[in-house]
């Protein structure tokens, strides 16, 4: 009786959980992913696909393709889901520590005035009239907002 508890709860988790999560996988992972890359390699195909994949027509045929696969996974049996999901988790964690070990080389190595002019020399393409993308975006912003505590962040 525990078991079936168990896998009934898991299931309804689930199906709670990918009502939304099969939504982000085309809206944010694979379009910003596509985005980003393209962005950074000056790949037009890779943008134009990221844009493609932020779409609600093709987010929604993603959407239930992800819900498909899950769907898929959970059929074959509770263990193999979880260990499924368990190396999607590893995979996502792998790039993530991967991403954060590239930023901490670049503040590392450059500091904070090679990551304004990296970041300038990018945002300047797609920010027309800005000499300083940078401080424009800062400026835009406007000024912190005051922390609960009355200290800074």
């Amino acid at each position: 009786m525990l078991g079936f508890v168990g896998n009934c709860s898991m299931w309804v988790a689930e199906v709670i959980f990918l009502s939304i999560q099969s939504l982000w996988v085309s809206t944010l992972y694979i379009s910003s992913a596509f985005a980003t890359v393209g962005y950074l390699a000056n790949n037009s195909l890779l943008v134009d696909l990221g844009q493609l994949f932020a779409t609600r027509e093709v987010s929604l045929v993603v959407a239930l393709l992800a819900i498909a696969l899950i769907g898929a996974t959970m059929i074959v049996g509770m263990k193999f889901h979880i260990k499924f999901q368990w190396a999607i988790t590893a995979i996502a964690m792998l790039g993530t520590v991967i991403g954060i070990g590239a930023l901490w080389a670049l503040f590392l190595t450059g500091g904070h005035a090679t990551f304004v002019n990296a970041f300038n020399s990018f945002a300047s393409k797609y920010m027309s009239g800005s000499n300083n993308p940078y401080d424009d975006i800062l400026n835009a912003a406007g000024p912190a907002p005051p922390s609960a505590h009355g200290g800074r962040w």
